[in-house]
């Protein structure tokens, strides 16, 4: 990665990225016609996404230590961003694991809820990294 320098850093956001869109693909094209598919497809996104956080977490390990910036300085990666981001990391895994029962009993599985977290906790990552306003 010596030819981009800046997307060292940013390698957990990215992967987080991707792997959320590849979801959102998944779910919508083997959502099925009946409830019960629908409730499969909901169920095998969920611990999927679950496994995304668990792989981004991993990533979280490879980023450098020390003070980073990147993107003229518009992200930062320090061990203070490194700390917050394995915490939401967590959180949201734990989210999603403690709401699929729920949201089973009140037949409320959608996979799109998987995704969403998904994309909230990237969002939230990228939060914890901005350096100033404009990010």
């Amino acid at each position: 990665m010596a030819e981009f320098p800046d997307l060292m850093p940013v390698l957990p956001e990215l992967f987080l990225a991707l792997a959320a869109m590849g979801l959102l693909m998944l779910g919508a094209f083997t959502k099925g016609t009946t409830p019960e598919d629908g409730a499969k497809a909901a169920g095998s996104i969920a611990h999927l996404s679950v496994t995304v956080l668990m792989l981004t977490l991993l990533l979280l390990a490879t980023v450098p230590g020390g003070r980073v910036l990147a993107f003229g300085g518009l992200f930062v990666s320090d061990g203070f961003a490194l700390f917050f981001k394995a915490l939401v990391l967590l959180a949201s895994a734990m989210a999603l694991f403690m709401a699929r029962d729920f949201m089973e009993r009140q037949h409320m599985s959608r996979f799109e809820f998987g995704v969403l977290i998904l994309f909230a906790t990237l969002g939230m990552l990228l939060m914890i990294s901005a350096n100033n306003l404009v990010s």
